[in-house]
């Protein structure tokens, strides 16, 4: 994402928080900090993820094409572009632009018809973007396999749960043994959480 505030950061504290990988494009130098208020999470994504930017260092985000042109590199980058909520004239409209030209799949979630900030999603639906209104309408997009399995009891106790998507009685056992609090699984990938935080 663009590590503006907003979703953009919410987006970077999501991937980071789940020990994932993030990558923040930016419309300046990348030794340059934009916005300000954003260095922590500059810091953390330099530390675990990338940031990336086709000017070099040095160079100040103060021009307004420069926040527009970098919104391409974003879509380019992205397997899938998701649109949670956008006026008809903004920067998400602009990245949902390029990334039909990119033939990347564009989500939008949608919202209230007479509130402005969602006329830029409800937009893009009517011209054929994915409704996104659940998590769960992003994976079994991408992925026709995905389902959210069923919750399974693994332990005697009840703070111990597992969602279970097609593992083996061995992989069962195997989560058994390490005594993982809580893991909800997705093909090909594991995502651990407390116990208590699957529902």
């Amino acid at each position: 994402s663009g590590m503006a505030m907003g979703i953009d950061r919410a987006a970077h504290i999501g991937a980071l928080s789940a020990s994932g990988k993030t990558i923040a494009v930016l419309p300046g130098g990348v030794d340059l900090i934009y916005p300000l208020k954003n260095s922590d999470i500059y810091r953390m994504i330099s530390e675990s993820g990338c940031v990336v930017s086709e000017y070099p260092p040095g160079i100040c985000p103060s021009f307004k094409w420069t926040f527009v042109r970098r919104n391409r590199i974003i879509s380019g980058m992205s397997r899938a572009v998701i649109v949670t909520q956008a006026p008809v004239k903004s920067g998400a409209m602009i990245t949902a632009m390029h990334a039909l030209e990119q033939n990347r799949d564009l989500f939008a979630c949608p919202g209230n018809a007479f509130d402005e900030k969602y006329r830029g999603c409800n937009k893009l639906i009517r011209q054929g973007a994915i409704i996104m209104s659940e998590i769960d309408d992003f994976f079994s997009e991408l992925n026709p396999e995905y389902n959210t399995g069923e919750v399974i009891q693994v332990t005697n106790t009840p703070d111990f749960e597992i969602i279970k998507h097609k593992l083996s009685d061995d992989e069962v056992q195997r989560i058994r043994d390490a005594k993982i609090a809580g893991v909800y699984l997705m093909p090909e990938s594991f995502r651990y959480y407390p116990a208590g935080e699957l529902a």
